[in-house]
């Protein structure tokens, strides 16, 4: 009986202390909760900050384009960036806007890249002559044409490649051209295969001593045209680059493994 008296008096001193130490303890609380809040704020005023209209003085224009063979589909991605390459992207203050082929394209916005120009137009429709119209508050229409003519690999790869030259035909690609390569097998993370090769009159040929140092099993093949230069008219600093993927797969065999 003692001992369930000495119990009872404890639980029930501990029931009266209970709530003092909970609203005691939330002192602690509050620093961090804070800090949270501050936090959150503080990326909402960065986004609305990236989101603030700007006029065309001190803009970098950055125009960038790809696509690839598997999607069918090209993206153009048009930024106008504070200062140089490195700022961030901002929107366009009215009436200053931007057009891609006569379009009318309007702003979107997301966290990781700031403020952006979209459009999305099949693969099949790009191929010809293009043009990407900034024009400024004053009125002024700065041009940017270019062309485009998507490459295609013609060779068909049967399902298994021994290790011997691999000659490869292209199509879309000038007399004298360049394709960065990439070959990577299975065996572990990385890329084997890295580098950039000249395409002659349409024809690429890979050295079997390229193949030597992948292992045998599958290996995945990728074509990449890139191209990039700096605007011919533009009222700032810019660039516009564009890049179209093909990508393959087979089997590599007769390796010592």
């Amino acid at each position: 009986m003692l001992i369930r008296k000495a119990f009872s008096w404890y639980d029930f001193g501990f029931h009266l202390t209970y709530p003092y130490k909970v609203l005691n303890n939330f002192k602690y609380l509050y620093l961090p909760v804070t800090v949270v809040l501050f936090l959150i704020l503080s990326c909402n005023d960065e986004d609305q900050e990236r989101n603030k209209p700007s006029g065309s003085a001190e803009l970098y224009f950055d125009y960038r384009i790809w696509g690839d063979e598997e999607s069918g589909l090209m993206t153009v991605i048009l930024r106008f960036r504070e200062l140089d390459e490195d700022g961030d992207a901002v929107s366009l203050k009215p009436p200053s806007h931007v057009a891609f082929d006569g379009e009318k394209l309007e702003a979107d916005s997301s966290h990781m890249n700031g403020v952006f120009y979209e459009i999305r137009i099949p693969t099949e429709d790009f191929n010809g002559t293009h043009q990407i119209t900034y024009t400024n508050a004053e009125g002024n229409a700065y041009h940017e044409e270019f062309s485009f003519r998507a490459m295609e690999l013609k060779t068909t790869f049967p399902e298994t490649v021994s290790r011997r030259d691999l000659q490869l035909e292209f199509s879309g690609l000038d007399s004298s051209d360049f394709v960065h390569t990439i070959m990577t097998d299975t065996s572990k993370w990385g890329r084997e295969i890295d580098r950039v090769d000249t395409v002659r009159n349409g024809l690429l040929t890979i050295p079997g001593s390229y193949l030597d140092q992948l292992h045998d099993g599958p290996v995945f093949l990728e074509f990449y045209r890139e191209e990039a230069w700096p605007l011919k008219e533009a009222p700032g600093a810019g660039r516009l680059s564009i890049t179209y993927g093909i990508k393959r797969a087979f089997i590599l065999t007769g390796g010592d493994e």
